[in-house]
Protein backbone atom coordinates (compact mmCIF):
# COMPACT_ATOMS: atom_id res chain seq x y z
CA UNK A 1 0.00 0.00 0.00
CA UNK A 2 1.16 3.31 -0.66
CA UNK A 3 0.45 6.94 0.76
CA UNK A 4 0.37 10.47 -0.18
CA UNK A 5 0.31 13.64 1.80
CA UNK A 6 -2.07 16.41 0.95
CA UNK A 7 -0.11 19.23 0.46
CA UNK A 8 -2.89 21.66 -1.58
CA UNK A 9 -5.72 21.42 -3.84
CA UNK A 10 -4.75 20.93 -7.36
CA UNK A 11 -6.44 22.94 -10.22
CA UNK A 12 -9.58 21.33 -11.92
CA UNK A 13 -9.39 19.54 -15.14
CA UNK A 14 -9.91 22.07 -17.59
CA UNK A 15 -12.78 21.32 -20.03
CA UNK A 16 -10.89 21.49 -22.90
CA UNK A 17 -8.20 18.96 -22.09
CA UNK A 18 -7.98 15.66 -23.90
CA UNK A 19 -10.21 13.46 -22.97
CA UNK A 20 -9.72 9.61 -21.84
CA UNK A 21 -12.39 8.34 -24.36
CA UNK A 22 -13.45 8.73 -28.13
CA UNK A 23 -17.01 11.01 -27.56
CA UNK A 24 -19.68 7.60 -29.27
CA UNK A 25 -22.95 7.34 -29.59
CA UNK A 26 -24.39 10.81 -28.81
CA UNK A 27 -23.91 12.61 -31.87
CA UNK A 28 -28.03 13.13 -32.73
CA UNK A 29 -28.04 14.42 -29.22
CA UNK A 30 -25.02 16.54 -29.43
CA UNK A 31 -26.73 17.91 -32.83
CA UNK A 32 -29.49 19.00 -31.03
CA UNK A 33 -28.29 20.74 -28.53
CA UNK A 34 -25.85 22.91 -30.68
CA UNK A 35 -29.08 23.97 -32.54
CA UNK A 36 -30.85 24.93 -29.16
CA UNK A 37 -27.85 26.97 -28.10
CA UNK A 38 -27.19 28.71 -31.02
CA UNK A 39 -31.47 29.69 -31.35
CA UNK A 40 -30.59 30.93 -27.71
CA UNK A 41 -28.14 33.07 -28.49
CA UNK A 42 -29.17 34.19 -32.15
CA UNK A 43 -32.78 34.88 -31.14
CA UNK A 44 -31.81 35.98 -27.23
CA UNK A 45 -34.37 33.37 -26.24
CA UNK A 46 -33.96 32.29 -23.18
CA UNK A 47 -33.93 28.08 -22.78
CA UNK A 48 -34.14 25.49 -20.06
CA UNK A 49 -32.59 22.02 -21.24
CA UNK A 50 -32.31 19.19 -18.83
CA UNK A 51 -29.82 16.15 -20.04
CA UNK A 52 -30.85 13.21 -17.96
CA UNK A 53 -29.66 9.50 -17.47
CA UNK A 54 -28.52 6.92 -15.01
CA UNK A 55 -24.76 7.29 -13.33
CA UNK A 56 -21.99 6.81 -15.74
CA UNK A 57 -23.74 7.39 -18.86
CA UNK A 58 -22.18 10.07 -20.18
CA UNK A 59 -23.94 13.12 -19.48
CA UNK A 60 -20.91 15.25 -18.26
CA UNK A 61 -19.10 14.33 -21.38
CA UNK A 62 -22.42 15.49 -24.00
CA UNK A 63 -22.08 19.09 -22.06
CA UNK A 64 -18.19 19.19 -22.50
CA UNK A 65 -18.84 17.84 -26.08
CA UNK A 66 -21.13 20.67 -26.40
CA UNK A 67 -18.68 23.27 -25.15
CA UNK A 68 -15.94 22.35 -28.01
CA UNK A 69 -18.56 22.13 -30.57
CA UNK A 70 -19.82 25.78 -30.06
CA UNK A 71 -16.39 27.18 -29.13
CA UNK A 72 -14.97 26.22 -32.47
CA UNK A 73 -18.35 26.76 -34.68
CA UNK A 74 -17.08 30.34 -35.29
CA UNK A 75 -20.22 31.43 -33.49
CA UNK A 76 -20.54 34.56 -31.51
CA UNK A 77 -18.93 34.03 -27.64
CA UNK A 78 -20.54 32.99 -24.88
CA UNK A 79 -19.73 33.14 -21.22
CA UNK A 80 -19.78 29.30 -20.06
CA UNK A 81 -19.93 28.67 -16.24
CA UNK A 82 -20.27 25.57 -14.47
CA UNK A 83 -21.83 24.87 -11.07
CA UNK A 84 -22.56 21.50 -9.30
CA UNK A 85 -24.57 19.77 -7.32
CA UNK A 86 -23.19 18.57 -3.90
CA UNK A 87 -24.78 15.82 -1.95
CA UNK A 88 -24.07 16.90 1.65
CA UNK A 89 -22.28 19.59 3.60
CA UNK A 90 -23.32 23.40 4.95
CA UNK A 91 -25.00 25.19 1.70
CA UNK A 92 -25.57 21.99 -0.52
CA UNK A 93 -28.78 22.68 -2.04
CA UNK A 94 -27.68 25.64 -3.79
CA UNK A 95 -23.64 24.89 -4.12
CA UNK A 96 -23.98 25.11 -7.88
CA UNK A 97 -24.92 28.63 -7.50
CA UNK A 98 -22.84 29.80 -5.12
CA UNK A 99 -20.02 28.13 -7.38
CA UNK A 100 -21.20 29.81 -10.90
CA UNK A 101 -21.23 33.10 -8.49
CA UNK A 102 -17.76 32.58 -7.29
CA UNK A 103 -16.59 31.68 -11.08
CA UNK A 104 -18.05 35.15 -12.06
CA UNK A 105 -16.74 36.89 -9.65
CA UNK A 106 -13.09 35.45 -9.63
CA UNK A 107 -13.69 34.39 -5.56
CA UNK A 108 -11.35 31.47 -4.19
CA UNK A 109 -11.31 29.45 -1.86
CA UNK A 110 -8.51 30.69 -0.67
CA UNK A 111 -9.48 34.15 -0.55
CA UNK A 112 -9.79 36.27 2.74
CA UNK A 113 -12.89 37.76 3.51
CA UNK A 114 -11.72 40.81 2.70
CA UNK A 115 -10.10 39.99 -0.48
CA UNK A 116 -13.47 38.05 -1.87
CA UNK A 117 -15.61 40.62 -0.57
CA UNK A 118 -13.88 43.36 -3.04
CA UNK A 119 -13.41 40.72 -5.60
CA UNK A 120 -17.39 40.54 -5.25
CA UNK A 121 -18.16 44.48 -4.80
CA UNK A 122 -16.11 44.89 -7.94
CA UNK A 123 -17.41 42.41 -10.15
CA UNK A 124 -21.38 43.96 -9.73
CA UNK A 125 -19.86 47.71 -10.42
CA UNK A 126 -19.92 46.26 -14.16
CA UNK A 127 -23.35 45.06 -13.82
CA UNK A 128 -25.49 46.95 -11.61
CA UNK A 129 -26.67 50.91 -10.81
CA UNK A 130 -23.66 52.11 -8.50
CA UNK A 131 -26.71 52.58 -5.52
CA UNK A 132 -27.61 49.17 -6.14
CA UNK A 133 -23.82 47.41 -5.52
CA UNK A 134 -23.55 47.67 -1.79
CA UNK A 135 -27.15 45.95 -1.38
CA UNK A 136 -26.80 43.41 -4.11
CA UNK A 137 -23.15 42.68 -2.54
CA UNK A 138 -24.87 41.99 0.98
CA UNK A 139 -27.69 39.73 -0.31
CA UNK A 140 -25.19 38.01 -2.41
CA UNK A 141 -22.48 37.33 0.59
CA UNK A 142 -24.31 34.06 2.22
CA UNK A 143 -24.19 32.62 -1.00
CA UNK A 144 -20.48 32.51 -1.35
CA UNK A 145 -19.82 31.93 2.21
CA UNK A 146 -18.84 35.46 3.44
CA UNK A 147 -20.08 36.69 6.56
CA UNK A 148 -23.40 38.49 6.28
CA UNK A 149 -26.66 38.76 7.60
CA UNK A 150 -29.09 36.31 6.47
CA UNK A 151 -31.54 38.19 3.98
CA UNK A 152 -35.58 36.51 3.34
CA UNK A 153 -35.43 33.84 0.90
CA UNK A 154 -37.37 36.00 -1.48
CA UNK A 155 -35.10 38.84 -1.37
CA UNK A 156 -32.04 37.08 -1.53
CA UNK A 157 -33.24 34.87 -4.48
CA UNK A 158 -34.35 38.61 -6.24
CA UNK A 159 -30.38 39.41 -6.14
CA UNK A 160 -29.56 36.11 -7.35
CA UNK A 161 -31.51 36.40 -10.41
CA UNK A 162 -30.70 39.64 -11.03
CA UNK A 163 -27.23 39.21 -11.16
CA UNK A 164 -27.89 36.28 -13.34
CA UNK A 165 -29.85 37.94 -15.92
CA UNK A 166 -27.48 40.94 -16.07
CA UNK A 167 -24.18 38.63 -16.53
CA UNK A 168 -26.67 37.34 -20.06
CA UNK A 169 -27.44 40.37 -21.00
CA UNK A 170 -23.71 41.43 -20.87
CA UNK A 171 -23.12 38.69 -22.94
CA UNK A 172 -25.06 35.08 -23.94
CA UNK A 173 -24.74 32.88 -20.70
CA UNK A 174 -24.63 29.34 -20.22
CA UNK A 175 -25.25 28.34 -16.81
CA UNK A 176 -24.24 24.34 -16.99
CA UNK A 177 -25.56 22.75 -13.63
CA UNK A 178 -24.02 19.43 -12.73
CA UNK A 179 -26.06 16.50 -10.47
CA UNK A 180 -29.05 18.70 -9.91
CA UNK A 181 -30.64 15.49 -8.54
CA UNK A 182 -28.75 16.79 -5.14
CA UNK A 183 -30.49 19.95 -5.06
CA UNK A 184 -33.66 21.03 -2.71
CA UNK A 185 -36.91 22.13 -4.13
CA UNK A 186 -35.93 25.45 -3.71
CA UNK A 187 -32.78 25.26 -6.27
CA UNK A 188 -35.72 23.86 -8.27
CA UNK A 189 -38.37 26.60 -7.93
CA UNK A 190 -35.41 29.11 -8.36
CA UNK A 191 -34.06 28.10 -12.08
CA UNK A 192 -37.43 27.80 -13.00
CA UNK A 193 -38.06 30.88 -12.16
CA UNK A 194 -34.93 32.56 -13.52
CA UNK A 195 -36.01 31.52 -16.71
CA UNK A 196 -39.44 32.60 -17.06
CA UNK A 197 -37.93 35.64 -15.91
CA UNK A 198 -35.48 35.89 -18.78
CA UNK A 199 -37.58 37.84 -21.02
CA UNK A 200 -35.70 38.12 -24.38
CA UNK A 201 -32.36 37.31 -22.50
CA UNK A 202 -29.31 34.59 -24.15
CA UNK A 203 -29.64 32.59 -20.87
CA UNK A 204 -29.06 28.91 -21.32
CA UNK A 205 -29.48 26.74 -18.57
CA UNK A 206 -28.12 23.21 -18.96
CA UNK A 207 -28.64 21.20 -16.16
CA UNK A 208 -27.94 17.47 -15.79
CA UNK A 209 -29.33 14.80 -13.35
CA UNK A 210 -30.50 11.61 -12.86
CA UNK A 211 -33.69 10.02 -13.62
CA UNK A 212 -34.53 9.77 -9.86
CA UNK A 213 -34.92 13.48 -9.62
CA UNK A 214 -38.31 13.48 -12.01
CA UNK A 215 -39.37 10.93 -9.67
CA UNK A 216 -39.92 13.41 -6.78
CA UNK A 217 -40.54 16.24 -9.02
CA UNK A 218 -42.09 14.60 -11.95
CA UNK A 219 -43.18 18.27 -13.92
CA UNK A 220 -40.37 20.53 -12.70
CA UNK A 221 -38.55 21.10 -16.27
CA UNK A 222 -41.81 20.87 -17.98
CA UNK A 223 -43.49 23.64 -16.37
CA UNK A 224 -42.61 26.54 -18.87
CA UNK A 225 -42.53 26.69 -22.07
CA UNK A 226 -39.94 26.22 -24.60
CA UNK A 227 -38.13 23.19 -22.16
CA UNK A 228 -36.11 20.30 -23.39
CA UNK A 229 -35.62 17.52 -21.87
CA UNK A 230 -32.75 14.91 -23.17
CA UNK A 231 -32.86 11.45 -21.61
CA UNK A 232 -29.60 9.44 -22.22
CA UNK A 233 -29.69 5.46 -21.99
CA UNK A 234 -26.89 2.81 -22.46
CA UNK A 235 -24.71 2.59 -25.42
CA UNK A 236 -25.06 -0.65 -27.38
CA UNK A 237 -24.02 -2.73 -30.07
CA UNK A 238 -21.30 -0.74 -32.55
CA UNK A 239 -21.53 1.74 -30.50
CA UNK A 240 -20.25 -0.01 -27.37
CA UNK A 241 -17.79 -1.46 -28.93
CA UNK A 242 -16.24 1.55 -30.86
CA UNK A 243 -16.12 2.77 -26.94
CA UNK A 244 -14.48 -0.17 -25.43
CA UNK A 245 -11.93 0.06 -28.62
CA UNK A 246 -11.07 3.46 -27.89
CA UNK A 247 -10.26 2.90 -24.15
CA UNK A 248 -8.20 -0.23 -24.97
CA UNK A 249 -5.96 1.68 -27.56
CA UNK A 250 -5.37 4.72 -25.27
CA UNK A 251 -3.80 2.54 -23.16
CA UNK A 252 -1.97 0.60 -25.38
CA UNK A 253 -3.94 -2.96 -24.68
CA UNK A 254 -5.14 -5.60 -26.97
Amino acid sequence: MQGWLVTGPTDRQDPEDDEATSFVGRQQELDVLVGVLRRCVRDSQPQLVSVVGAHGLGKSRLVRELRRRYKSSGEPPIRWLVGRGLPYGEGAAYAALAEIVKAYTGILDTDTSGTARDRLTESLRALAPDGQVTRLADLLAPLVGLPGKPAVAVEAESAWRDLLLAMAREEPTVLAIEDLHYADPGMLRFLAQLVEAATDVPLFVLCTYRPELLEDHPTWAAILPGTLTVSLGPLRGAEFRALVESLLARHDLP
